[in-house]
Formats: C-alpha cells, structure tokens, sequence
C-alpha cells in the first residue's frame, strides 16, 4: 500500500472517530455508575388568590379604591390629629407633551400643639 492511501485511510478512520467515546482509553474494571431514576412530583394547581374582605381596608376603601371619599378623608384626619404631629413627604413627576418632567417634592411637618404647620416645596 503506498504512503498516499495509508494517509488517506488514517485521515478516515481519525476523522470517524473524532468525538467518539465508543473506545475506551483506559478500563481500570470498574462498572460505569448509571443514573437512578427519582420520583418527580406531579404539579399541583395553585389555587386563586382569594380577595380581601371588607375588614382588611380602612373606612372609606374597598378592593376597588375609594369607595367613600369622604369616610376616607375622615378616617385619615381622626388618625393625624390623634397624634401630637406629622410629618408628610409627596413626590410629584409632571410630565410635559416634549418629553421632559419636572420634579417636586413637597415636605409637610405640622404640629397640633402649637397650631403650625410648614410646607417645603424642592425641586423644578
């Protein structure tokens, strides 16, 4: 055979057996470890969230929003003036029709005692 189809027969065979493992390298007499099948859990339907009741919204609101606008309003005020003050901090983005925004942050402290209260506007 000469040296060109003794090359070519290599190429061959080197070229079918690229990646394959099917020819071990070495045995050192051990058996292969095969996987064990496990047990995989069915899935179980979660159940709908159920909706809150009546009792988990404070007096004027309901699963919806407000409900009662000024039971709302009353509720919030008997909260702010059971305490001595209050402290109030309202983030405002507006949006304009080119694209930019202006930013504000309005800071309420107000204290019941000596009837103040003060208002800082920051920002745009």
């Amino acid at each position: 055979m000469d040296r060109r189809a003794l090359a070519t027969v290599a190429v061959v065979v080197l070229l079918s057996l690229a990646g394959c493992s099917a020819l071990p390298i070495r045995d050192d007499g051990q058996p292969e470890p095969t996987a064990t099948p496990t047990a995989t859990p069915a899935p179980t339907a979660t159940p709908p969230p159920e909706p809150p009741s009546s009792e988990d919204y404070p007096e004027g609101y309901g699963p919806d929003g407000i409900e009662d606008a000024e039971a709302a309003i009353q509720g919030h005020t008997e909260t702010l003036t059971g305490y001595e003050g209050y402290r109030f901090r309202f983030d405002v983005g507006v949006g304009s029709g080119n694209g930019t925004q202006d930013n504000f942050v309005y800071l309420v402290r107000a204290n019941h005692a000596d009837q103040r209260a003060i208002e800082i506007r920051d920002g745009g």
